[in-house]
Formats: structure tokens, sequence, C-alpha cells
């Protein structure tokens, strides 16, 4: 009972770890997408720098297809780019904690389990004085031989 009682504590303690390292995995994600959302940013705002001064060199209009137009679209498209990749990342996060949490809770689980056969064991044994359950006993005859019928027979 008391290594099943170590095994819970073990086993607790390694869900606790679990947890711990999907919450740190989550924070390296999170940085992650923040550092590609601040790279996708540069590179838009390179482009549509370049897009400006190349219109205003051109002596360029506000009407559709001009370079200022493709860069407004560049720049929505850009928005909703970003807005995809922060919510794949958070979905990775999620899938990471609850698969940690998950996890943890199976271990713990198992451990439980060990406990309880472990003291439904201790009160198998307790209830039969220490010997064996009665259906892994080995049953002997009431009688003996020599001194008559076995039980129930007629004479």
């Amino acid at each position: 009972m008391t290594m099943d009682l170590l095994a819970y504590q073990s086993a607790r303690s390694e869900a606790q770890q679990l947890n711990r390292q999907a919450d740190i995995n989550a924070r390296q994600s999170d940085v992650e997408v923040t550092a590609m959302e601040a790279d996708r940013r540069r590179a838009l705002a390179d482009a549509i720098a370049t897009s400006r001064a190349s219109a205003a060199g051109r002596g360029g209009s506000a009407f559709e297809g001009s370079p200022l137009t493709a860069a407004r679209e560049m720049s929505r498209r850009s928005s909703i780019e970003g807005q995809r990749t922060r919510y794949a990342g958070r979905i990775g996060q999620l899938a990471e904690k609850y698969k940690a949490r998950v996890q943890g809770g199976q271990l713990k689980t198992q451990a439980a389990i060990g406990i309880l056969r472990s003291v439904e064991s201790a009160a198998t044994s307790a209830a039969t004085g220490g010997a064996a359950p009665v259906s892994s006993a080995k049953r002997t005859p009431s009688y003996t031989k020599g001194q008559g019928s076995a039980p129930g027979t007629i004479k």
C-alpha cells in the first residue's frame, strides 16, 4: 500500500510537470507567433513603402488597379493572414494544454486504481483472517475417510 501511495504521489508530480511543460510550450509558441507577425508586418511595410514610392514617381491615382489600391489590398490580406496565424497558434496552445491535462489525469487515475486495488486486497485479507479468499481456497470434504458416508447420503 505504501508503494501505491508513492506511485500516486509520483503520478501527481508527473501530471503537474506535464502541465508546467505545456504552459512553457504555449508561451514559446506565443513568442514564435509574435515574431512571425512582426516579420510579416515589416515585410508588408517595406512592400507598401516601395509601392507608394513607385506610385508617387509615376503620378499614381487612387483608382482601381493603381499601386495605392494594390497596397491597400495587400494590407487587408496581410491583416487576414495575421489573424489566421494568431488563431492557429492559439489552437495549438490549447491543444497542447489539453493533451497535458488528459495525460496527467490518466496517470493519476491509474495510480488511484492501484491504491484501490491495494486497499481491496488488504480488506479481503482482513475479512478472511489472513487466509486466501474463498474463491481461490482449495475445498476439502467435511467428512474423513473411514468415518462413514458423505453428508447427505443415505445408509
